[in-house]
């Protein structure tokens, strides 16, 4: 069953009935979101059990993310040492997890990351803040483009995003 597609625990076939039409889900949750939804759960060792439930999930976390947008207006900087240090543990993580097609773990990771950056956002100063914000974006960008470039062009950035070197 190595890399079969299922859907409620049963292969999903034209002739079963029971095929998930892509273009429905890019419909209503856009390109990025099926995208990301696909990679994440697609371990290359397992088989692929497709969930609408997970395509909310990836969603719900695009426009989190998205939300980050409106940074906060502080110079307060408790946790400016601890977002540096986040942010660079992330680059490495992410890359190696990349580098090994590991891209379910990776998203993982940059979804944790992104809980941290909204819980301490608070605290952190607008140049950290916008710098933890880009890196991110850097590193998702090969898998949500769209949403990946439109945030990196809110944050002021004049280049694409896909022309800019990784982290």
């Amino acid at each position: 069953t190595q890399g079969m597609v299922l859907k409620d625990g049963v292969k999903m076939s034209k002739s079963y009935g029971n095929v998930v039409d892509p273009g429905k889900i890019i419909d209503e949750y856009g390109p990025d979101t099926a995208r990301l939804y696909m990679l994440f759960v697609a371990l290359p060792e397992k088989e692929l059990e497709w969930s609408d439930k997970g395509v909310g999930g990836c969603f719900r976390f695009l426009k989190r993310l998205y939300s980050l947008i409106d940074a906060p207006k502080s110079e307060n900087n408790l946790k400016d040492s601890y977002m540096v240090s986040k942010t660079n543990s992330l680059i490495k993580k992410t890359t190696e997890l990349f580098d090994k097609y590991q891209f379910s773990i990776a998203i993982s990771i940059m979804m944790e990351y992104t809980s941290a950056l909204i819980k301490n956002k608070q605290n952190i100063s607008t140049k950290v803040y916008k710098e933890s914000l880009a890196t991110l974006c850097l590193l998702l960008a090969p898998f949500t483009p769209h949403t990946a470039e439109e945030i990196w062009n809110k944050l002021g950035n004049k280049t694409l995003i896909s022309t800019e070197k990784w982290p």
